[in-house]
């Protein structure tokens, strides 16, 4: 693939795909666990969606940070996911709280 061709590829179209981490809940889900400094002092729990990134930049423009629509998927929508933590496959899965 040329430079030209990649450049027009992911700079003018988006196309491809994007992850990151979204909201979670670990009182309804199982969630992956991070870790807010190295000695994981402050733990966050997240899941982690992908979703094409000309639909991302579709929703939101160039920034996502302060877009409540990036951390969904609505139904229907077969391009966009949201991985919850697996505890049969995941060690560092968060237990479900009761609250």
């Amino acid at each position: 693939m040329t430079a030209s061709a990649s450049y027009y590829r992911f700079v003018v179209l988006h196309d491809y795909t994007v992850g990151y981490e979204g909201d979670c809940d670990p009182a309804v889900e199982y969630c992956y666990i991070g870790c807010e400094d190295d000695e994981c002092t402050e733990e966050y729990f997240y899941s982690y969606i992908t979703r094409p990134a000309d639909e991302l930049r579709a929703l939101c423009g160039p920034d996502i940070t302060d877009c409540d629509e990036a951390y969904e998927c609505k139904d229907g929508d077969s391009k966009c996911s949201i991985e919850f933590c697996d505890p049969s496959y995941d060690e560092e899965c968060s237990d479900l709280l009761d609250i």
